[in-house]
C-alpha cells in the first residue's frame, strides 16, 4: 500500500516513491497556481502535441508549463523507474519534445512525441496511477 494517500509529501517519502502528478498538482495549486493532470490513458499522442504547442507555443500572453512523468526505460534511459521533467519546446519538423532534465543518465533532451507518448502511458506503481502530464498557469 502506497503512504501517498496521506496528507502531507516528506522528503523522505519523495525519496523512496517519487512523487504523483496529483501531487504535483496540489502543490502547485498550494501555491495559487491552476494546475490540471492529464493521465495519458486519456490522451493520446496527438493531445500531448497540442497540450505541448499551447503551453510553449501558443500561449498568448499566458504562463504556461508542462510537467510530465514517464518511464525511463521506454525513452532507453538506463534507470528502472519513472522521472518528473519539464517540458521546455516543441520542434514541429521534427515533432519531438525537449525535456529539461539534469539526471545523470540523461543522453538526450530530445524525444519523439510518439515515443514520449509511450513512455508517458504506463503506470506508476507507488501512486497507482497512470504517468500523464500536468498543465500548470497562472490564475
Amino acid at each position: 500500500m502506497s503512504s501517498w494517500g496521506s496528507k502531507f509529501v516528506t522528503p523522505k517519502l519523495t525519496a523512496e516513491q517519487g512523487m504523483p502528478l496529483k501531487t504535483v498538482c496540489s502543490i502547485a495549486q498550494f501555491f495559487g497556481a491552476q494546475a490540471t493532470f492529464y493521465p495519458m490513458r486519456e490522451v493520446d499522442a496527438d493531445g500531448l502535441r497540442d497540450k505541448l504547442k499551447e503551453c510553449v507555443c501558443d500561449n498568448k500572453g499566458e504562463t504556461k508549463a508542462m510537467v510530465v512523468n514517464f518511464w525511463c526505460q521506454s525513452l532507453k534511459l538506463r534507470v528502472p523507474y519513472g522521472h518528473i521533467s519539464v517540458a521546455a519546446a516543441f520542434h514541429e519538423e521534427t515533432d519531438k519534445i525537449l525535456v529539461l532534465d539534469t539526471y545523470m543518465t540523461t543522453h538526450n533532451a530530445w524525444y519523439a512525441i510518439e515515443d514520449m507518448a509511450r513512455a508517458m502511458n504506463t503506470v506508476d506503481e507507488d501512486g497507482q496511477e497512470y504517468r500523464g502530464f500536468v498543465i500548470i498557469s497562472t490564475l
